[in-house]
């Protein structure tokens, strides 16, 4: 198992762009080597995974 955390800073909504083109990619590898992931989402608000994030975790 490989896990990686990366915090990525930005002005302007800069490092959105940047992190939605890099989730692409990663996405596209993903398929190519028939990967699977665990998520661990820590979020203290209690609303769960929004369904937008649901669909990205195969």
């Amino acid at each position: 198992m490989i896990t990686v955390n990366i915090y990525y800073t930005g002005r302007n909504g800069s490092a959105c762009a940047f992190t939605e083109e890099m989730v692409a990619r990663i996405a596209a590898l993903r398929g190519k080597y028939d990967l699977h992931m665990k998520v661990e989402r820590f979020d203290s608000s209690g609303n769960g995974i929004p369904e937008k994030d649901r669909e990205f975790i195969r």
